[in-house]
Formats: C-alpha cells, sequence, structure tokens
C-alpha cells in the first residue's frame, strides 16, 4: 500500500510538471487583466547616489532613497478590454542629499512635513487634498499589453499655473505615455521580445525615444495559478527644448540637451490575475542640464543609479 501511494504521488508530480512544461512549450499568455471595482496596492521603495558634475562645483555627491505606498482602482472596463484606473499616492517618505546639504519630506493623510538639515519647516502653502496623485486619484487608460494612454492631472491651480507657464508642454490631455510591455501573442520560456517606440507625453517639446527588451524566464503553474518571471532591459532618451518660467523679477530658462536611461528589470507576474506580484528594477542615470537665471548661466552634468524594488501588499 505505501508503494502504491508512493508510486501514486510521482505520477501527480510528473503529471504537473509534463503539463507546465506543455503550456509553456505551446506559449505563455501574458496581459493584465481588469474587473471593475478592483484594487491593488504596492510598497514601493528606492534608494541611488550619483554625481553632479558642473565646472563651478566641481563634482559633488547625491543620494536618494524612500518609501511609497501606491494605491490602484479600476473604475471601468472598456471594449477592448483596457483598464480605466485611479491611482494615488496616500503616503510616503523620501529623503536627499546634495553635498552636505540634506532635506526630507514627508507626506501621510493628505500633509506634508519638510525638513532641511534636520529642521523642521513650513511646507509651501497649498491645497493638496485637490492635487493629482496626492489628494485626487490621477486617471489614466491601461491597455491589456500595459501601454498607457488618456492620462488626466485634473484642473488643480498648481497644473492649470504650470501649463499657463509653460505652454509648450501638454499637461491637461496627456497621450501615450507609457510604452507596451506585454506581446499579442503566447509567449514560450526562453523566448525573446522586442518594442521600440517614439513617444510624445508632454507635446512635440519633450520627444522620448523607447527601445525594450524582455525575456520570459521561466513559467510554473500551481493551483490553477501561474506565476511569469520575466527578464528586461529598457532604454530610454529624450531632450527638451529651453523651457522658461517666470521667477519674481527674473526668468528661469531649463534645458536637458540630452539625458538617458537604462533600466534592467525582473518581475514576477500573475498570468491567472494579470497583475504584477513583485519588481525589482536597476535603473542608470546620465544627463546634461543647463540653467540660466537672469543673466548667469549654469551647465553640468548628472550621473547615478537607483534600485526600485515594487511588492504587491
Amino acid at each position: 500500500m505505501l508503494a502504491l501511494r508512493r508510486g501514486l504521488l510521482v505520477m501527480t508530480l510528473v503529471s504537473a510538471a509534463w503539463a507546465n512544461a506543455g503550456q509553456a512549450q505551446e506559449g505563455v499568455p501574458l496581459s493584465f487583466r481588469f474587473a471593475a471595482g478592483q484594487k491593488a496596492q504596492y510598497e514601493i521603495s528606492f534608494s541611488g547616489s550619483g554625481s553632479l558634475i558642473s565646472p563651478e562645483e566641481g563634482v559633488v555627491p547625491v543620494g536618494l532613497k524612500g518609501t511609497l505606498l501606491l494605491s490602484c482602482a479600476v473604475s471601468e472596463v472598456l471594449p477592448d478590454g483596457s483598464g480605466r484606473l485611479q491611482v494615488r499616492i496616500p503616503e510616503g517618505e523620501m529623503e536627499i542629499s546634495v553635498g552636505e546639504q540634506r532635506a526630507a519630506l514627508s507626506y501621510r493623510d493628505q500633509k506634508l512635513r519638510w525638513y532641511a538639515n534636520g529642521r523642521e519647516y513650513m511646507p509651501p502653502e497649498a491645497d493638496l487634498g485637490q492635487l493629482p496623485l496626492l489628494g485626487t486619484p490621477l486617471v489614466l487608460r491601461m491597455a491589456p499589453d500595459g501601454q498607457v494612454t488618456e492620462v488626466g492631472f485634473g484642473d488643480h491651480p498648481l497644473v492649470r499655473s504650470l501649463q499657463s507657464a509653460l505652454p509648450q508642454l501638454n499637461l491637461t490631455g496627456v497621450g501615450s505615455f507609457g510604452r507596451r510591455v506585454f506581446p499579442d501573442r503566447p509567449i514560450r520560456v526562453g523566448e525573446t521580445w522586442h518594442f521600440s517606440e517614439q513617444l510624445s507625453p508632454f507635446g512635440p517639446a519633450i520627444p522620448i525615444t523607447v527601445s525594450s527588451s524582455y525575456t520570459l524566464a521561466s513559467f510554473s503553474e500551481e493551483g490553477g495559478i501561474g506565476l511569469a518571471k520575466i527578464a528586461g532591459y529598457s532604454e530610454a532618451r529624450l531632450r527638451t527644448s529651453a523651457l522658461t518660467l517666470p521667477l519674481g523679477q527674473s526668468e528661469v530658462t531649463a534645458s536637458v540637451p540630452q539625458l538617458r536611461r537604462t533600466m534592467t528589470s525582473t518581475e514576477f507576474f500573475n498570468t491567472a490575475q494579470g497583475r504584477l506580484i513583485r519588481g525589482d528594477y536597476q535603473v542608470g542615470l546620465s544627463s546634461q542640464f543647463s540653467v540660466r537665471i537672469g543673466e548667469e548661466e549654469r551647465k553640468g552634468e548628472l550621473e547615478g543609479r537607483i534600485h526600485v524594488t515594487v511588492q504587491a501588499r
């Protein structure tokens, strides 16, 4: 009897492994899935370091670390399977260092606290209760392949002020904001897919070129839940024309003639639920910039690396 039970157990395990291998060879469908009323929360942590390089200051070390809570809710499912999402950051904290200077801020219950070099200061006066992403949800549309479109920043006075000060940018009706993640066909384990796109989410003043590649590193299925491990690499390049903002009696003109962002990622995706479970991202930044205040102009470079983890609650 014991031998029979062992034989049945072995047969069950072999059958499950064979079924997983069969699906992996036939191809695994990858897509986000949405249902009206669906909610999810993600804990996001990040830390990074880098350098600001300029002729005037030389090399200045910079640092960044913090945590965020990201909340997502599906308000509507559209005929093509896309979801209308409401995204908020109900709480978060961040620390920034530039040379010997330190700053920290925290946001919770629609209240902002601000610190500089260990001393707390009054934050800028603003109605955060209506600020997109913090006080009110940022509304966007996400397709099953992961592309984000129709980002709405709302009608907050701060958004109107920025739009008025920067007419070159489109902050009221952002177009395609994110790249696609998934192809429109099932993927076999070990298979790689590629995307290359030109994006202008804020208008022609900030063109963005994105190229990316992904590989389905592994796939397992247990209890009706499929878990896909996806390894990725992407590179984005952008440049901005000169943007001018009024500052008291002077004007501030800033431009980024070159910015390059690279990202190496490992993501775990629940194929049954169609949602991200965990993501680990290594981000590299390299940028040139120019800032003119009145008659004084400064140019410099920024180099840095940031590690980001995203964990579903």
